[in-house]
């Protein structure tokens, strides 16, 4: 059985054959099935690692449908703590485009339930949902910390749609669509709730 090697070993080799360097490069091993995905990423954010797996990540020439749609599962249920982690939403949105499954389809109106002091700063969340009442839940409960919530609104191009749902997001209820949010300013805020305590 043939084995994938774990390094490359790069020679700088000199006109006349003389070997003048060289370098090892250690090649990652990369789990390929969903438990063992899933136990990677879960130390991966345990361990406060994810602004260096992205990197890995985004160095990485291709990744396997198994391997995407573990991560939009994944992303549904940490997102937050994973770009709390990378803390470079310019990385971040580099790593959910190459990763997270293509969205394909027509631009949405989509609504988020966002801290008002996070939409105060414009640091607004990535996660939205084409549910009105799922971004109301949000926005009076979870994210009302603080100054309190808010209700955000939308009209998302498609290109600004990173990934829909993912088969999880159902489950939870949520509906929830992953943004670059790099390009907006037509955001509209429609409504404002208590701070929750």
């Amino acid at each position: 059985m043939h084995q994938k090697p774990n390094s490359i070993v790069i020679k700088f080799v000199e006109p006349n054959g003389r070997t003048h360097s060289e370098m090892t490069l250690k090649i990652p091993d990369t789990p390929r099935t969903p438990d063992a995905l899933q136990e990677m990423f879960e130390r991966t954010t345990t361990e406060n690692l994810w602004r260096e797996k992205a990197g890995e990540l985004l160095a990485s020439v291709k990744h396997d449908q198994v391997f995407r749609h573990k991560f939009h599962t994944y992303w549904t249920v940490a997102g937050h703590r994973i770009r709390a982690q990378i803390d470079d939403d310019k990385v971040l949105i580099s790593l959910l485009r190459l990763i997270l499954p293509l969205y394909v389809g027509p631009g949405r109106t989509l609504y988020r339930g966002e801290n008002l002091d996070r939409w105060n700063s414009r640091r607004i969340g990535l996660c939205w949902s084409d549910k009105i009442e799922t971004a109301r839940m949000f926005g009076r409960g979870l994210n009302a910390t603080g100054a309190g919530g808010v209700l955000l609104q939308w009209q998302a191009s498609n290109h600004a749609i990173i990934a829909g749902p993912s088969a999880h997001s159902p489950y939870l209820g949520e509906s929830e669509y992953t943004l670059d949010l790099s390009e907006t300013s037509e955001i509209e805020e429609i409504e404002q709730y208590p701070s929750s305590g």
